[in-house]
């Protein structure tokens, strides 16, 4: 009777060990099902496109499964809310890795990614960020992959139209402290300066300012013919933008791509006129099928068209998904070099080719706000500029 009790023991603990994955599913859910993980700002100075990202990429791993999964498995989705702080960007890429979930995608800001690179590359994973825009993200054999411009394109066009297309000579520029702000400020100087332009003025701010008035006052009293530089995001931006034109202020202000937001809009009102943006989407100037499709199937669930982040966070999923479908396998090596030959994937974004360090290489589009509409002035190909 004893060695009859061992023995249902021994097969009890055998069925647990054998039935169960290790993130608590059983072996058969393991096999039918796979988690990809989100992480971004979906609270905090980031939340702007934290959530709109996460909007997407819930609503593409959605339309998924309904399409069948990936490679037949049903894709899960779990999230983490960084609050735009690099620790906290930090600790949900641990987390994944302690679950097991070799696959990210990151809505995090530049800063946070910078944080999270070195983890994902130590945990063996894959990340894909539609967000993360500035040029050190990427690395040699990369595991972080960013589907948007990076921060040099968009200085760089900017500088580019504002001295060669407008004739601007002086820029005052307001330079948001973080990673963003001043990976910006850099590219547009650089070009800014070789087309024969002058940053006349640098203003230096915290990510959590309000008031711009003293800066902004200076700056246009010495330099009255000067146009605006604005290297942050739409909530700051939008508020240089309404503290200047409420003291008559009329040039352009130029600024680069969190600034096609319409948060921006909203925070500025009529004071985002005669605002050029450096933009990686325009809905007008996407092509494809699967753009007008993705387009016009969100306009019909959300009332609204999809902004620049929820393009790109589309598109990261089934980027993703190409690449694992490519594989045939879930191995994160054979992934990556999946993703390394994606050239002129057609999505949502528009036209998609990932560089031998995972950044890839788009369209700038120049776009202006107009009356809280958003107008294509300028399309600069890569190398144009």
């Amino acid at each position: 009777m004893l060695k009859l009790k061992s023995i249902i023991v021994c097969l009890a603990i055998l069925l647990v060990i054998t039935g169960c994955s290790s993130n608590g599913s059983t072996s058969g859910e393991a096999e039918s099902t796979m988690t990809i993980a989100y992480v971004g700002g979906l609270s905090g100075p980031t939340a702007a496109f934290g959530i709109p990202t996460f909007e997407a990429v819930e609503y593409a791993i959605k339309e998924v499964n309904e399409n069948g999964g990936i490679n037949g498995k049903t894709v899960k989705l779990v999230k983490e809310d960084d609050e735009g702080n690099p620790f906290k960007g930090q600790q949900a890429i641990d987390k994944f890795a302690n679950e097991e979930i070799q696959y990210v995608i990151s809505g995090s800001s530049s800063a946070v990614a910078l944080s999270q690179v070195a983890k994902v590359k130590q945990n063996n994973m894959i990340a894909v960020s539609p967000i993360a825009s500035d040029p050190k993200v990427v690395s040699k054999d990369p595991r972080f992959f960013v589907n948007l411009a990076n921060n040099n394109q968009f200085g760089w066009s900017s500088a580019f139209y504002a001295a060669k297309e407008m004739g601007v000579k002086e820029v005052i520029a307001f330079v948001r402290d973080d990673t963003y702000g001043t990976s910006v400020l850099k590219a547009f100087k650089e070009k800014y300066e070789k087309n024969g332009g002058k940053i006349v003025k640098e203003y230096k701010y915290p990510i959590d300012a309000k008031d711009f008035n003293s800066y902004i006052s200076e700056g246009i009293n010495d330099y009255p013919n000067a146009a605006i530089f604005a290297t942050g995001y739409a909530a700051d931006s939008g508020l240089i933008a309404k503290q200047a034109r409420a003291i008559g202020y009329d040039k352009p202000i130029f600024a680069t791509n969190p600034i096609s937001n319409p948060q921006y809009f909203e925070i500025s009102g009529d004071a985002s006129n005669n605002t050029y943006v450096s933009s990686a989407y325009i809905s007008s100037e996407t092509i494809g099928d699967e753009t007008k499709n993705f387009i016009e199937a969100w306009k019909s669930k959300f009332n609204l068209e999809p902004n620049v982040y929820q393009v790109h966070g589309y598109d990261a999923v089934y980027i993703l998904k190409s690449a694992i479908e490519k594989a045939d396998s879930l191995d994160t090596a054979k992934v990556q070099k999946e993703l390394l030959k994606i050239k002129d994937y057609v999505g949502a974004s528009g036209v998609t080719s990932f560089n031998s360090d995972g950044s890839s290489t788009k369209p700038i589009y120049i776009i202006k706000w107009d009356n809280g509409s958003l107008k294509l002035e300028k399309t600069l190909e890569p190398g144009s500029y």
